[in-house]
C-alpha cells in the first residue's frame, strides 16, 4: 500500500543533497506514480525495479529518476524495517506493513511546510505518466486522491479516505487505523522508525 507522504518527504531530501539537475514537480509525480498501480490499472512490476540502484537513478531524466528513487526507497527501507525487527513489536496483521508506512506519515508529515506547493504538481497530467497504459481519466483520479490526503495530513480520516479509493474494505481500514494507533504507543518503535526516516536509508 503506498503512502505518499513519506515517499514525498524523502524525495525532497534527495533532491536537496543530490539531485539538483532535476526538475521538482517531475521528480516528486514520478516517485508518487508506481503506486497509482492500486487503483487495478497497472501491473506492479510495470511500475516498479525489482534491484535498483542510485546510479540508475542519477543517470534518469527527472521522472523517470522519480519512479526509480520510489523503487529504491522502497527497497532501502524494508531492509531497515527488516534490520529493526520493526513487524516484531506490534500485533501481527496482515496489514502490518501498511499500518507502519502510514505511521511514518504521520512522523514527517509536519516537516514539510509546503504541502500546498507540492499540491500543485498534481495539477496536471505529465507526459512521463502518459507513457504507460493507463488511462488519463485514472491518472487524474489518482492526482485528485494524493491532493486530498497531501492536504489535510494523516489521520484517521484521511486514512480511511484514502484507503477506501483504494478498494479497501471497511475492516481493513478500521484494523489498519487500530494498528497505528498501537505503534504509536511504543517509544522502542517510534525510537527505531526515526532512526531510519531520513534519506540516505541506513539506520
Amino acid at each position: 500500500m503506498a503512502t505518499p507522504i513519506t515517499h514525498i518527504f524523502l524525495a525532497e531530501q534527495f533532491l536537496k543533497t543530490q539531485g539538483s539537475s532535476f526538475d521538482e514537480a517531475e521528480f516528486v509525480v514520478g516517485t508518487s506514480f508506481p503506486d497509482i498501480r492500486y487503483l487495478g490499472v497497472i501491473q506492479r512490476e510495470l511500475t516498479h525495479v525489482a534491484e535498483p540502484s542510485l546510479d540508475d537513478v542519477l543517470h534518469a531524466q527527472s521522472f523517470q529518476a522519480g519512479m526509480l528513487f520510489h523503487s529504491l526507497v522502497d527497497f532501502e527501507r524494508e531492509l531497515a524495517v527488516n534490520r529493526n525487527h520493526l513487524y516484531d513489536l506490534f500485533s501481527p496483521s496482515q496489514y502490518q506493513t501498511q499500518a507502519l508506512k502510514f505511521y511514518e506519515d504521520e512522523l514527517v508529515y509536519g516537516q514539510i511546510d509546503s504541502w500546498e506547493r507540492i499540491k500543485s504538481f498534481f495539477r496536471e497530467v505529465w507526459p512521463g505518466e502518459t507513457q504507460f497504459p493507463i488511462n488519463v481519466l485514472s491518472i487524474e483520479q489518482w492526482h485528485i486522491i494524493l491532493q486530498a490526503y497531501l492536504s489535510s495530513g494523516p489521520s484517521n480520516d484521511t486514512r480511511q479516505a484514502l484507503l477506501t479509493e483504494l478498494g479497501f474494505s471497511a475492516a481493513a481500514v478500521n484494523e489498519i487505523n487500530h494498528l497505528v494507533a498501537e505503534i504509536k504507543m511504543s517509544e522502542t518503535i517510534s525510537h527505531r522508525v526515526k532512526g531510519y526516516l531520513h534519506w540516505p536509508i541506513s539506520s
